[in-house]
């Protein structure tokens, strides 16, 4: 928590230590791979049947910080704002009634295919996707319409993927549309999983409590509103009539978790008199999250810029998976892709790479996301928060590896992990709330 403590003080969002010594969160357990087998996102990392796996940093250890420091944050806006790390990460999960599945996704759209020099992470999201196989590989692999992904469909990828470069693949892949990341190693250095600029003027409280506009949508950035709904901001959710949130057909127990206690505006973006509504919608928030690609608002007319500048106070809150920048700014990703880019994964130097969880990468950036939000807003607003889903998990895996030897094993019906002398039951995914009790 320091560490994020720091980087926010380095942006100029200072943070009242007042208010984080008197948040009091649950005890983890001091061992990362204990930790995380307490949160119930080991039972779903790892191959089925096997003894499940974890990442190789303190996962656990630093997202309990980071809902510390959001909670500390809210305490000095006068909100309390508990947050369950293990349940934010699993229970969508056990909604499903997922499993682990090695390094194939929880939802099985998303597969780790081995290149001829590293892994590389495709997701297959959309039904549209499975069209795009042939434009991939040059007809080496067929197109599919099904709405499922094929069984067989993995081992032909996997043939066409391990006598080519990762690089080579990921840039093809994007070039299409399709979500696709090679594997990120370990981090060495700390990372942040956000820059904040400051791009227009501060204002002091005016007591009403802030409208967030929710442009965002599947799972980070709406729950990023979500978390910000908790502390007492007004949300409107708003969408696209010809391109609604998928999560609503695809998802419909997350999307109905997410925005129950919020406003819902659906327009017709293509229609000059709701273009008109929608503007004078984002004429009175406080607060915008998004997470589109940088191109896709800027055809509407909305500028991260323009906003800040017209009024002070205000907080733009934007979620990529690569960031607002660079080279990789227009790059698709979700939450099992995005994972892998960042390096959050299930590590054997005996087995293949796993994917950690579920969509692991979405929880975590909503997460941090909203803790940039919340801290700007404490301090008066004026920033462009930008959140990277790759720079979100690079941080949440980045800490060294927890030395000593660790080892799980079956004791009945479940799991045990051990480290030495101590031990933990592996944990189910899924708890009643993503709220603490009490």
């Amino acid at each position: 928590m320091s560490e994020l403590v720091a980087g926010l003080d380095r942006y100029g969002v200072a943070v009242d230590p007042g208010a984080l010594d008197a948040v009091v969160v649950t005890e983890t357990p001091s061992c990362p791979v204990l930790g995380w087998a307490a949160s119930g996102a080991m039972s779903l990392t790892g191959w089925p049947g096997e003894a499940p796996q974890w990442p190789g940093g303190d996962v656990i250890g630093r997202l309990t910080g980071t809902a510390r420091l959001l909670a500390g944050i809210a305490r000095g806006l006068g909100t309390d704002l508990p947050v369950d790390v293990g349940a934010l990460l699993t229970e969508r999960a056990a909604a499903r009634g997922g499993t682990r599945r090695g390094d194939r996704s929880m939802g099985g759209r998303c597969g780790l295919l081995r290149t001829g020099d590293s892994w590389l992470a495709l997701n297959l999201a959309r039904d549209s996707d499975l069209e795009l196989l042939p434009a991939l590989t040059g007809g080496a692999v067929s197109g599919r319409s099904a709405p499922d992904v094929p069984a067989g469909l993995w081992a032909e990828l996997g043939e066409y993927t391990r006598r080519r470069r990762g690089a080579e693949l990921t840039a093809a892949a994007q070039l299409l549309g399709l979500p696709a990341a090679p594997l990120g190693p370990a981090p060495t250095t700390p990372r942040l999983p956000w820059s904040i600029r400051s791009l227009g003027d501060p204002a002091p409280a005016t007591g009403r409590n802030p409208v967030v506009v929710d442009f965002s949508a599947m799972w980070a950035g709406p729950l990023c509103a979500h978390l910000l709904g908790r502390c007492g901001l007004q949300v409107v959710k708003v969408e696209d009539v010809r391109r609604p949130d998928g999560a609503r057909r695809g998802d419909p127990w997350l999307f109905d978790r997410l925005h129950r206690h919020h406003d819902q505006v659906a327009l017709d973006f293509g229609s000059p008199a709701d273009r008109r509504a929608l503007r004078s919608l984002v004429a009175s928030a406080d607060v915008v999250i998004e997470s589109s690609r940088p191109r896709a608002l800027a055809g509407l007319g909305f500028d991260p810029g323009e906003f800040l500048g017209a009024r002070p106070g205000r907080t733009w809150v934007s979620i990529t998976g690569y960031g607002r920048s660079g080279p990789r700014s227009n790059w698709v990703a979700f939450g099992d892709d995005a994972a892998v880019a960042g390096g959050l994964v299930g590590r054997s130097s005996a087995r293949p790479p796993v994917f950690c969880a579920d969509a692991i990468a979405d929880p975590v950036t909503g997460l941090a996301a909203a803790t940039g939000a919340l801290a700007s807003l404490a301090h008066g607003g004026g920033h462009l928060v930008d959140c990277s889903m790759e720079a979100s998990c690079a941080f949440a895996v980045g800490d060294s590896a927890c030395a000593g030897d660790h080892r799980v094993e079956q004791c009945g019906s479940s799991w045990t992990a051990y480290h030495d002398g101590q031990h933990q039951v592996v944990a189910g995914p899924g708890r009643s709330s993503w709220e603490v009790p009490g």
